[in-house]
């Protein structure tokens, strides 16, 4: 009689053995316990930020003060006490909003891996909201940071804006000549760098792109040609000309290809047809 009632409890044991072990293949201990340590060890100012939802200047609403620009504004204020890896976990946990909050205090804490994160909001098209005082403005991660890329600010969030645009800077040092085609790991950073540039290029002064393309990598004099085009001051051809002897050799990147090109050969396609291969104005989205 009493042998039903032993295997049923024999069965009862073996699966919740067998449970046991699915649960430790799917979380080994140190796993799990290392993913709540970490967030255990984020700053809590941090841990707060990455919360809002949406981007805001100081004041919002009639004469209130925005609590997350509060945060963002403590965490400044300490931001070379503040470990990077705090700063790296807001933006792969926070929400669109606190990812741009993010890549302002990277760029505060540590100017060469904040330009790494403001590519980053380039290329991240993730709608976000911004509220100024009364006024809520529909945006989107990128265009917040195609504008921080211009002026060091986005409307009247102010963050210490630079002497010159950041893009002028990167664009200088570009490798190569990318495109819009991605590769494997997304789109190039010199062609997201170059598109931030190009929305803005009514904005940019004359001297400062013919500055570029004099003292610029080969692949930057050829991005300065474009945007002296783009912003409509000079035409095509007076944009390309001062590179149609260059001799200089470019790497242009297409998705995952790549060829070396001189960069007269390049100047001179874009100005007889205003394109090369698949790289045209027209293009740049």
């Amino acid at each position: 009689m009493n042998k039903p009632h032993n295997s049923l409890r024999l069965f009862r044991r073996l699966l919740c053995l067998a449970v046991g072990v699915f649960l430790l293949a799917a979380c080994p201990p140190q796993r799990c316990q290392a993913g709540s340590t970490a967030m255990d060890n984020v700053d809590q100012t941090v841990v707060a930020l990455s919360k809002f939802t949406r981007v805001e200047s100081g004041q919002v609403g009639e004469g209130g003060e925005s609590r997350a620009y509060r945060l963002y504004e403590q965490l400044r204020g300490r931001i070379a006490q503040l470990p990077i890896q705090d700063l790296m976990w807001l933006t792969a946990n926070g929400t669109a909003a606190s990812r741009v909050y993010s890549a302002f205090l990277t760029r505060s804490k540590d100017s060469k891996a904040g330009i790494h994160s403001v590519l980053e909001l380039l290329d991240d098209d993730s709608p976000v909201e911004y509220q100024t005082g009364c006024e809520v403005l529909s945006s989107s991660v990128s265009e917040i940071g195609s504008a921080y890329t211009a002026t060091g600010a986005f409307l009247d969030f102010q963050d210490k804006p630079d002497l010159k645009p950041i893009y002028l800077e990167e664009l200088r040092q570009a490798a190569q000549f990318a495109d819009q085609v991605g590769g494997e790991s997304g789109r190039q950073a010199e062609f997201l760098i170059f598109r931030a540039a190009f929305k803005n290029a009514h904005s940019l002064k004359v001297n400062d792109l013919k500055s570029l393309q004099k003292n610029a990598t080969a692949a930057g004099r050829l991005y300065a040609a474009m945007l002296l085009e783009s912003s409509g001051k000079l035409s095509r051809a007076q944009a390309f000309a001062p590179l149609l002897n260059d001799n200089a050799s470019v790497l242009y990147v297409s998705g995952c290809k790549a060829a070396s090109y001189r960069v007269s050969a390049v100047a001179r396609q874009f100005k007889q047809t205003g394109r090369f291969h698949n790289f045209a104005l027209s293009s740049v989205q």
